[in-house]
């Protein structure tokens, strides 16, 4: 009679089976631990039989609570991942020449963020019944950009007079949010 072939899975399923019944015989040994230990403290199986059920309840809603985290956090970083991929933003100081008796006009950019809509809202400062300024979509979609306008009229100013303006822009969301962007200084110097 020839002897059976030699096939390696059997040796792989003999060093599993040996290792399962190492791990039976540790839970076993761990399972006498906790029985003694449950016996020093004077719980019995009736007093301990709802305790299983009362910590995994309790670790699910450690779960759920470290989901909810996770979440906030995830949306958070996705927030500032988007504010640092945006190109950085221009100058927030400029210099206009003009011409005494000519009208002066300035434009510059507006980025709304954020994915919903918002209205643009910008005054000067100081107020300036001569300026004027006008916005290019005063209910601006989210994630786009709009122009808006300072016109001034220089006609009472001289020659070697510098006019300062400091032009504050503010995106009004629905609700009570609103995000106030950094201040666009802007002189003019009449010649």
């Amino acid at each position: 009679m020839s002897e059976p072939e030699h096939n390696p899975n059997d040796d792989k399923v003999k060093r599993l089976r040996a290792r399962f019944l190492e791990i039976v015989a540790d839970a076993a040994v761990r399972g006498e631990r906790l029985d003694a230990i449950a016996r020093r403290l004077g719980l019995t199986a009736e007093l301990a039989s709802g305790l299983g059920d009362d910590l995994y309840d309790a670790a699910v809603a450690q779960l759920e609570i470290v989901a909810k985290v996770l979440e906030r956090s995830q949306g958070i970083a996705d927030r500032l991942l988007a504010l640092g991929e945006r190109a950085p933003e221009g100058p927030r100081f400029a210099r206009v020449d003009v011409a005494a008796g000519k009208p002066v006009r300035y434009a510059f950019t507006v980025h709304n963020p954020a994915k919903q809509p918002a209205t643009v809202q910008a005054r000067l400062a100081p107020e300036d019944p001569r300026a004027r300024l006008q916005i290019g979509q005063p209910t601006l979609p989210g994630g786009r950009d709009t122009a808006l306008e300072v016109q001034l009229a220089t006609g009472a100013k001289q020659a070697g007079e510098v006019i300062a303006l400091v032009i504050e822009v503010t995106l009004a969301y629905d609700g009570s949010r609103a995000r106030v962007l950094p201040a666009q200084e802007l002189e003019i110097w009449v010649r």
